[in-house]
């Protein structure tokens, strides 16, 4: 029944092939009644499935005639050749058994006329059920089959392994998929141990899975479709390792209990690789964080999450602090929107200005200024905000305290950046940005599609196409190197510039591009620098040849000494008509001259200080000036730019004449037909560390420039001109230590003396001296006879060169002195000892070997507090004598020295008149 119901609910459509008049009296009623859907074709003529093919009926019935019976049965077969159906003959009683077997859908597959509507029924249904059997197992063979046929396609193809082990870890299963991974054929691994195709720590970790659900499953606490995760080091063929990632579930009976394993192997080497390279990455960045100047900070959500120690110390706060702030609460309040903004962009990957300067409050309170780069990133699988920070507070300082001066400037300076090109494989300009036009002084028309040769010379060009030439040729970048160009207007420009290759979608070389950076100006400071570490160099050689000319001033003063003195005394005791007196008197002269190179020496070299007072630079030149217009040849014209409210200077009015006069002498002789010398003055103030005068101190300056429009001299003899005994005169018309004194002069008075000149470009010499501040008193000068008077007393002569004693010790006899001499200064702190109360003036040398002179001194007043002392030395007592007149010493006597100015020293001591300053 229940059969029946099924079949009747279906609706089943059948199509009757047969006598149109029998089939609707004797077929088609009873089918109908039964509940069919009855479709009738009539089998006298040719039959029409066409409307069946694609929707063929249930079941087809079809007649068969007595006088057509083979006919009908191959009729019948054509049809299921058509359409996919059972059929079911129907004939009069007695033909059935005529019908061959193999023709039936079913056995007994006919109906007799008379239709029966039980036989009928029985029959229709049965077949009907038959069919939809047959069908259904077909549909499930194919279904079958094509699953099989998947499956064998992805287990061929797959890249991961599917495997199966029983509960001793035996495979029973691989697909071919581990030939690829790991060199095995599946009949080679089917039967063997997984202990013997891993590595023990890889077996170790598997069989502790096996075991723990093992335990899970005894105690009733396994969970049956838990995949289980582990990665294992496994053997390939030829010895290697590999790891994989088994993902698996174990296989259970019907009770529940573990009987195997099924899963898949993944090669996760690379991956493994990877995330090693990845862990060595994070220690690397982590070791460079640590150690970065600059604070390198991570935010996610709101919050800090890395900060390193540069970032402790920009914001004051320790670590632990920072990660339980969000990330804008150190932001100062004026700046909190604006950060916050950016910064919740930036963390959810949104786009963001990437940088920026404002200001953070220090846990101190004070405020500091920064200026952040930021990005996007993900940080342990979330989104997240990277930031690096600067501490840019003294440059904002700066730039706050020059805005205001600045401020025209403003517009240009937010419009500087470096330059961007692009050229062709040519060198031809298509691509480029505003920087290049304002360099260049060109519009963008102009500049579109021209050649590097035609914005620079040709060894430029040169360089330009050997490095576009190697970038093409290995595919490097160059880096940035050093370029002319050549303005539309204007001198060239020094730029640095960059070149990488271009290629287009097919990895082909299409042309280059780069970077343009200004550096003219960088070029001229490294100029400008060389230019005054020459002159510091300059003036460290000069200082060293000054020691020199000092101390080989001394020793000819020492010389000159015995020289002049016996010269003298010879004179003294010869009248004018005595025939060598005229001799006498010509080595006098001469002992002179030498005694006034010497000095020279001692005025460059700085020992020499003489008379100063204050003076009036602007007098000086009107008076000199005045000297030169009668000395200097007419053609040359004189100018003077005198700065009326001129400060005063703390001189030597001989010495500053002097210089006026040689400097003058100088430009006279170097303009032999005629030009223009000129006298210029001003007030300066010196900043610290100024750029215009090397190593000079800050303060007030007044400024002596003489320059005129003569031939000139080169780089080298600028370098040597102060240098004693240099010229460029011919010989016997210069003795070279004109330029050398003045150096001297200077350098005595705490100035500097700066030169430029260019070869036909006529000569500057600029003097810088010290503005003076309090007057300082005037000394008195000493009333000077004719002839000294002498005496009778005792004096000790303490001098190192004995040609110095015997000359002094002849001289002061001859004034009628008695005389003790000590050869150093320990001999004459004994003889000093000996005849105490016989010594009445010591005439005292203070460049000695041993004790020397200072400390002689001192013990000799040790001796005798009231000791008379003179000291005698080829240093300006303003000089080395300075600290000996200041311990106690009467007097002062320069070498070398006149017969009568001795005399009268010791007279004037011994009569308590001295005078420090003969």
């Amino acid at each position: 029944m229940t059969f029946r119901n099924k079949l009747t609910t279906d609706s089943s459509r059948i199509l009757v092939f047969g006598d149109t008049e029998r089939c609707e009296s004797d077929i088609i009623p009873v089918l109908k009644n039964i509940g069919y859907a009855v479709h009738h074709a009539d089998a006298s003529g040719q039959i029409d499935l066409s409307g069946f093919e694609k929707d063929p009926p249930d079941l087809l019935l079809f007649e068969l005639k007595a006088e057509a019976f083979a006919q009908d049965l191959d009729r019948s077969a054509r049809i299921r050749e058509q359409i996919d159906c059972p059929v079911i003959f129907f004939c009069d009683a007695g033909q059935a058994a005529e019908i061959p077997s193999e023709k039936m859908s079913i056995p007994q597959g006919y109906l007799e006329i008379p239709l029966s509507e039980k036989q009928a029924r029985q029959m229709l249904d049965m077949t009907l059920y038959a069919a939809r059997l047959k069908k259904n197992c077909r549909i499930a063979e194919n279904a079958r089959q094509e699953a099989a046929s998947h499956y064998r396609l992805l287990a061929d193809n797959l890249e991961d392994v599917i495997f199966k082990l029983d509960m001793d870890l035996n495979y029973t299963y691989v697909s071919p998929s581990i030939k690829r991974m790991r060199g095995y054929a599946p009949e080679e691994v089917i039967g063997r141990s997984f202990r013997e195709m891993a590595t023990p720590d890889s077996v170790k970790r598997a069989e502790a899975v096996v075991a723990e659900e093992m335990a899970l499953t005894k105690s009733g606490a396994a969970d049956p479709h838990r995949i289980h995760s582990i990665e294992a080091e496994v053997y390939r063929k030829d010895g290697s390792t590999i790891w994989a990632e088994a993902k698996f579930s174990f296989i259970r009976d019907e009770n529940n209990q573990p009987i195997g394993v099924i899963g898949v192997n993944r090669d996760i080497t690379e991956r493994k690789q990877i995330v090693s390279r990845l862990m060595e990455s994070e220690e690397k960045f982590r070791t460079l964080a640590e150690a970065c100047p600059f604070a390198i900070m991570i935010y996610q959500n709101d919050f800090w999450v890395y900060v390193n120690p540069a970032a402790e110390a920009i914001s004051g706060y320790p670590a632990d602090e920072l990660y339980q702030m969000r990330f804008w609460e150190i932001v100062h309040p004026d700046y909190q929107s604006l950060v916050r903004n950016r910064g919740s962009k930036r963390q959810s990957g949104q786009n963001a200005p990437p940088a920026y300067d404002f200001k953070i409050i220090h846990k101190s309170g004070r405020e500091v200024w920064v200026s952040l780069s930021g990005s996007s990133l993900m940080y342990q699988g979330q989104p997240a905000g990277l930031i690096t920070v600067i501490d840019i507070t003294e440059r904002k300082l700066a730039e706050e305290a020059l805005r205001k001066s600045e401020e025209k400037y403003r517009a240009v300076l937010e419009n500087i950046e470096d330059g961007y090109y692009e050229v062709d494989l040519a060198g031809n300009f298509n691509f480029f940005n505003d920087f290049v036009c304002r360099i260049s002084g060109r519009r963008p028309d102009e500049i579109m599609g021209m050649n590097y040769r035609e914005y620079t010379d040709a060894q430029n060009a040169k360089r330009l196409f050997h490095t576009f030439h190697q970038v093409y040729k290995s595919g490097i970048p160059s880096k940035a190197f050093d370029l002319e160009i050549i303005p539309k207007a204007g001198n060239k420009r020094n730029v640095e510039i960059s070149a990488s290759l271009i290629k287009n979608e097919a990895d082909e070389p299409v042309g280059f591009r780069g970077i343009i950076r200004d550096i003219t100006e960088r070029k001229e400071t490294e100029a400008h620098q060389a230019r005054l570490e020459a002159q510091l160099q300059q003036a460290q050689k000069m200082e060293a040849i000054g020691t020199l000319a000092g101390g080989i001033a001394h020793d000819f003063n020492n010389i000159l000494q015995a020289i002049n003195g016996y010269t003298q005394l010879l004179l003294m005791q010869k009248t004018p008509d005595d025939p060598d007196y005229s001799k006498l008197t010509q080595l006098k002269n001469s002992g002179e001259r030498a005694a006034n190179l010497v000095e020279q020496l001692l005025t460059f070299s700085r020992k020499m200080e003489g008379q100063r007072r204050h003076v009036s630079l602007n007098q000086e030149i009107q008076v000199v000036e005045k000297l030169l217009k009668q000395t200097t040849p007419k053609m040359i014209e004189r100018r003077t730019d005198l700065d009326e409210s001129l400060w005063p200077v703390y001189a030597d009015p001989v010495h500053i004449e002097q210089i006026l006069l040689n400097l003058g002498s100088n430009a006279a002789d170097a303009m032999p037909e005629g030009g223009t010398l000129s006298f210029e003055t001003r007030n300066i103030i010196l900043e610290e560390n100024p750029d215009e005068v090397p190593g000079a101190a800050p303060g007030p300056y007044v400024r002596l420039t003489v320059s005129d429009t003569g031939c000139g001299m080169d780089a080298g003899t600028v370098q040597q001109i102060f240098d004693p005994f240099f010229t460029t005169k011919e010989v016997g018309k210069g003795t070279g230590l004109g330029l050398a004194s003045v150096y001297g002069i200077v350098k005595s008075h705490g100035g500097h003396i700066l030169c430029d000149s260019r070869v036909n470009q006529g000569t500057t010499f600029k003097i810088y001296l010290p503005a003076a501040s309090e007057p300082v008193p005037e000394p008195e000068t000493e009333q000077k006879s004719a002839m000294p008077e002498g005496g009778a007393e005792t004096l000790l002569i303490v001098d190192d060169e004995l040609p110095v004693r015997e000359a002094a010790t002849e001289i002061l006899h001859y004034f009628g002195y008695q005389i003790l001499c000590a050869e150093n200064a320990e001999q004459a702190i004994d003889m000093y000892r000996e005849n105490l109360n016989q010594v009445s003036l010591v005439i005292l040398d203070l460049s000695m070997p041993g004790m020397g002179g200072n400390q002689c001194l001192r013990e000799l007043l040790t001796l005798n507090p009231n000791a008379k002392v003179i000291i005698s030395s080829g240093y300006a007592a303003n000089g080395l004598a300075k600290e000996a007149l200041a311990s106690g010493a009467r007097g002062f006597i320069g070498k070398p020295y006149q017969a009568a100015d001795i005399a009268r020293k010791v007279r004037a001591v011994l009569d308590e008149q001295a005078d420090l300053d003969s």
